[in-house]
């Protein structure tokens, strides 16, 4: 803060203004500056009004001076407003305004007037040029006044004044001359006593400034030594932050891990559950995902228990889906793909318990579907689609406890550089699956968690298990596609998934188009051994074979299976990969071909491709399928083996 008072420094700048050479300018210039202005400006307007009095009075000669002099008056104006010369405009505007007078007084003027004018002179003299500049202009000018009023000459067109008018002219004359003279010079006086005292005052205040000027410098060095220190204790404070940061990275890098861990020891045990029940469960839906296919075969169009059988059929490979929901938490595992129609998988859907259940429980909700009409297809599982699809239309009737709507629809899109958006597609024609409900919205946490296995807003083991959108997430995956997720607290979330189109056409499946699948896939009589563990698995493999004209022999372990084709031959062995007793697949096979290295094998399996069934296909086996399957699955593998 300066320690010159604030007032001190305003008066100090408004009396004395220091230029870059160092010569002081009077503040009394840029005062009589102003004051010539106005003179301007008044006598301009005076002499226009008194220019055009004269001109109707018949005295053009002094209208034409008027106007001589109003155009001085005007032009030294600018020329002072632009230059800043004040002593030139001054002598200019005294000079002119002089003669304009002393012509009025010698001629008369207006009217025999003209001598009033005289009386102005000696205040724009010594007003606009000084004491002592307007004392020689006062010289100049009534020097011939006073000659002309003491001779009084008679010419033409001059004026003559009376002795006795004379004598009072030059005494008043003089009088204004003296008075004015001497108030000019008493302002001056004035004027230089506070010039003076502003000069020491200026002195005080430069004493001051430099005053100043060290305690700044004394408080720089203080500052100086102070920041030094500050960025010093800055310093440290910063390592300490720093070591206080990497403590609670180290603690948060040490509880991710701890999570991390947490969590694959939870994917871990899920996939032990997993494959512990996938070998059981897919033996014993082996009958009822096979059997109907052998059934529908020897049934009617028209039956009426052809929709019951077909039932049966779907209702098997739901359960297999449920299977391999579980598997998809720890690997990809959608292996049977078909051609399929989207909107007919939806349409099912809404045809299903499973959705009659659902707006039982959810009556407020109201679907509706905006269905694409095109024959474009994608290649995928209608069944793990189909899961997809009642994951988030129960999820979305979940969000909307007091009503609400939800809409499903399908489009046809082509992806091109200039139209993908952010979600990272490749070119190409998509089906774009959108599923939107006005539900209660996800929270922006809550949205970047929602594909974690068991994670789950719901009420667990009661509406949720934490699985749904995990097998959500892993089902598109599994299918080559994209899934994106926008909500908005209390107006909804909707969920838009994009699968790859197909090239091909789905066509439905008739009973005529059955037996020529048969017919395609049938054999010649070729003879198959059948090696699996569980009797109901090798029942049901071998109707379907003898359905499709194979023979068939069966054997319940690898041992029995070694046995068997060292005393007789076979075209080709379906063999089981996992069996509750003995050899497994891998070592049975491995056995055979020491002693059958010809030997045509498919493996089986109710688990998913394992890393010693892609050891048995290094080896020369022909294919794997997995369990349960149907009669056109097991009768493309093994014609495909055999040919």
């Amino acid at each position: 803060m300066s320690i010159i008072p604030d007032y001190i420094q305003q008066v100090s700048r408004k009396l004395v203004v220091s230029t870059s050479d160092g010569n002081v300018e009077d503040i009394d210039i840029s005062r009589k500056s102003t004051l010539l202005h106005l003179i301007s400006v008044v006598g301009i307007v005076t002499l226009v009004i008194m220019g055009t009095i004269s001109f109707l009075n018949g005295y053009y000669d002094i209208f034409i001076l008027d106007s001589i002099v109003t155009l001085i008056l005007f032009s030294t104006s600018i020329f002072l407003k632009r230059t800043k010369k004040y002593e030139i405009a001054a002598i200019i505007t005294v000079s002119s305004i002089g003669a304009l007078t002393l012509y009025n007084f010698i001629t008369g003027g207006d009217n025999d007037s003209g001598y009033l004018w005289s009386f102005t002179y000696p205040l724009f003299c010594f007003f606009l040029l000084g004491s002592k500049k307007g004392k020689y202009g006062a010289i100049i000018f009534f020097t011939p006044l006073f000659i002309y009023l003491i001779i009084n000459p008679v010419f033409p067109d001059l004026i003559v004044y009376p002795k006795n008018f004379s004598i009072k002219m030059i005494g008043a004359l003089i009088v204004i001359t003296v008075f004015t003279y001497l108030m000019e010079v008493t302002r001056e006086n004035s004027h230089k006593k506070l010039l003076d005292k502003n000069i020491k005052l200026n002195s005080a205040v430069n004493e001051l400034q430099k005053t100043e000027e060290k305690l700044r410098e004394a408080g720089e060095r203080l500052e100086s030594r102070v920041e030094e220190r500050t960025k010093q204790l800055v310093k440290v404070n910063n390592d300490l932050l720093k070591e206080i940061e990497e403590r609670k990275q180290a603690e948060a890098d040490r509880e991710r891990m701890e999570s991390h861990l947490l969590r694959v020891q939870k994917m871990e045990a899920v996939g032990t559950l997993a494959g512990g029940v996938a070998h059981d469960l897919n033996n014993i839906l082996a009958g009822i995902v096979g059997y109907p296919d052998l059934i529908l075969m020897d049934l009617d169009e028209n039956s009426p228990i052809r929709k019951p059988v077909l039932t049966i059929k779907k209702s098997g490979e739901k359960a297999a889906a449920i299977v391999d929901d579980l598997l998809t938490l720890s690997r990809r595992n959608v292996s049977v793909k078909e051609i399929i129609l989207i909107e007919d998988v939806i349409q099912d859907y809404l045809e299903s318990p499973e959705y009659e259940r659902l707006t039982a429980f959810h009556p407020g909700v109201e679907l509706t579907t905006r269905l694409n009409n095109s024959s474009v297809t994608i290649e995928g599982s209608p069944v793990h689609i189909s899961k997809t699809i009642m994951n988030l239309v129960s999820n979305a009737a979940e969000a909307m406890p007091d009503g609400g709507k939800i809409i499903i629809s399908t489009e046809t899109i082509d992806i091109t550089d200039s139209s993908r958006e952010h979600i990272g597609l490749n070119n190409g024609r998509y089906i774009k699956l959108e599923i939107s409900d006005t539900g209660e919205g996800i929270s922006d946490t809550d949205i970047k968690r929602i594909f974690e296995p068991f994670f789950s807003k719901k009420v667990m083991g009661r509406s949720g298990t934490g699985l749904g959108m995990a097998v959500v997430w892993g089902t598109v995956k599994d299918h080559d596609g994209i899934i994106d997720v926008k909500s908005e607290l209390g107006k909804g979330t909707t969920f838009t998934i994009y699968f790859p189109a197909s090239a091909e056409i789905k066509r439905p499946v008739s009973k005529q188009e059955l037996y020529s699948i048969h017919k395609h896939l049938s054999g010649k009589g070729e003879s198959i051994l059948i090696v699996d563990d569980l009797e109901e698995q090798r029942e049901v493999a071998s109707d379907m074979l003898k359905m499709l004209g194979y023979k068939t022999e069966s054997v319940s372990d690898g041992e029995k299976a070694v046995e068997y084709l060292k005393s007789s031959s076979a075209d080709l062995v379906l063999l089981d990969m996992i069996m509750s007793t003995g050899m497994d697949g891998l070592d049975t096979y491995e056995v055979i071909k020491k002693f059958k290295p010809d030997q045509k094998i498919i493996i089986t399996s109710g688990y998913s491709e394992t890393d010693r069934v892609r050891e048995c296909i290094a080896m020369g086996a022909c294919s794997y399928i997995k369990k349960p399957f149907n009669l056109e699955k097991i009768g493309m593998a093994v014609k495909e083996a055999l040919t």
